[in-house]
């Protein structure tokens, strides 16, 4: 059997019998950590595989703040556009028995996807403003407060030349 049809046939399989994978990779990761020195370079994997997948986000989706332009990488995360994040973290099944797979989940699931459009690129700030305020950032909200005043401020020039 070639290799790509092997790897078809174990696909198949794991999706047909997922209760007998996860048990599986459980034990397996469990061997793994009991393991002497194997603990920390499979943490170390982990990482190294964590932080390729989120360089690879940042490139899909432009390594810069939709909201206020920030570009270092260190301030930047990943938000849901619609603010369906707890519902869509749920769907992927975090918190699950150990609660693994955290953002290394959600972002194996954006490249599976395709780097799908209900996902953008905030920074810390922008991020955690929109979860204060109900969904809209303050810059957002700064913004339209100074669109309202031009507006009236144009109008009130206008009216005055007239």
């Amino acid at each position: 059997m070639c290799r790509e049809c092997n790897a078809e046939k174990q696909k198949a399989y794991r999706l047909a019998n997922p209760e007998k994978f996860k048990t599986y990779n459980k034990r397996k990761y469990q061997k793994v950590l009991s393991t002497p020195g194997k603990a920390e370079s499979e943490r170390k994997r982990g990482r190294e595989y964590w932080h390729r997948l989120r360089k690879e986000a940042l490139d899909a989706y432009g390594a810069i703040c939709t909201c206020c332009g920030e570009t270092e990488e260190l301030f930047l995360t990943f938000d849901h556009v619609n603010n369906d994040g707890a519902d869509h973290r749920r769907s992927l099944g975090y918190g699950e028995e150990n609660g693994r797979g955290g953002s290394s989940r959600t972002l194996k699931w954006m490249k599976d996807n395709n780097w799908p459009d209900n996902m953008q690129v905030l920074c810390m700030n922008c991020n955690l403003g929109k979860q204060r305020n109900k969904g809209v950032c303050p810059h957002q909200i700064r913004v339209q407060i100074l669109c309202e005043f031009r507006g009236t401020l144009e109008q009130t020039i206008l009216s005055e030349a007239l």
